[in-house]
């Protein structure tokens, strides 16, 4: 991760199996990696912070 991001820190409790899986399919789309992390800066313990990014271009190589 070196380049441009976007933060998102919605609550926890929004998060479902059924948003993980169109947030997968929304990034793949754009070609675009996410990661969650619980460390979130806006209120700890209640929210969770998603990292959007491009992803580097080695990742995904294989050669």
């Amino acid at each position: 991760m070196g380049g441009v991001a976007f933060v998102s820190e919605p609550y926890e409790r929004q998060i479902t199996p059924d948003t993980l899986a169109r947030l997968d399919a929304f990034t793949e789309k754009l070609g675009i990696e996410w990661h969650i992390s619980a460390n979130s800066w806006w209120y700890p313990g209640w929210t969770i912070r998603i990292l959007f990014y491009e992803p580097d271009e080695t990742e995904g190589s294989t050669g």
